[in-house]
């Protein structure tokens, strides 16, 4: 299996990723600083290739919980639910999409299927997505958007909260094949605060 590094130099951590035949991640190993393995991500596919599930391990090899996902006509994630080991649910989401693929509205359950969040595209262009986040009583509670490329790569990030209006933003940077390579967080004050560097061994 081909192997893809992540190296965090904030957390001091690794995480190994492992790919089959088809080039699908098939599993993912997180190590600490001293290689210790620390989790296992373990993923399933159907026969069209999608993610139908997501299998989380602890570092005796326990499961820990399972995230399963289901597909709209178009290929689309619809619907997201994590189980945990006994099968229980813990959370859950729906989503739509706009006529180019991107999110346009995303919808947070809790373990009892009660709503908690909800996500609303509310102004989409050829360079930005802006969304409108509310709690369960349907109350605003911040604002977020994204900055794509032609692509619709999102190479900036920005959460604001509507209660002190703080902006934290976050950058991405890309390879010539359109991998993240970096990913920059900035305080309120635009000042670094945290930085992934993604290295991709052959």
């Amino acid at each position: 299996s081909n192997i893809y590094n992540r190296n965090d130099s904030t957390l001091n951590t690794r995480e190994e990723y492992f790919y089959d035949v088809h080039g699908n991640d098939s599993a993912t190993v997180t190590k600490d600083g001293e290689g210790n393995v620390t989790a296992v991500i373990r993923n399933q596919y159907d026969e069209d290739l999608r993610n139908t599930a997501r299998l989380f391990y602890n570092p005796e090899g326990q499961l820990d919980r399972k995230i399963v996902y289901t597909y709209d006509e178009k290929g689309q994630v619809k619907e997201l639910t994590c189980y945990d080991a006994a099968g229980k649910q813990i959370y859950a989401f729906q989503y739509a999409y706009n006529k180019h693929g991107d999110e346009a509205l995303s919808k947070e359950f809790d373990k009892d299927g009660k709503l908690i969040m909800k996500s609303e595209l509310v102004s989409d262009t050829d360079t930005s997505l802006h969304y409108n986040v509310y709690n369960g009583q349907n109350e605003l509670t911040h604002k977020f958007f994204n900055t794509i490329n032609a692509k619709r790569h999102v190479t900036k990030q920005g959460f604001i909260d509507v209660k002190d209006s703080v902006v934290h933003n976050t950058v991405f940077v890309y390879d010539k094949n359109d991998f993240i390579v970096e990913r920059i967080t900035y305080d309120p004050q635009g000042e670094p605060a945290q930085l992934t560097r993604i290295v991709r061994e052959q």
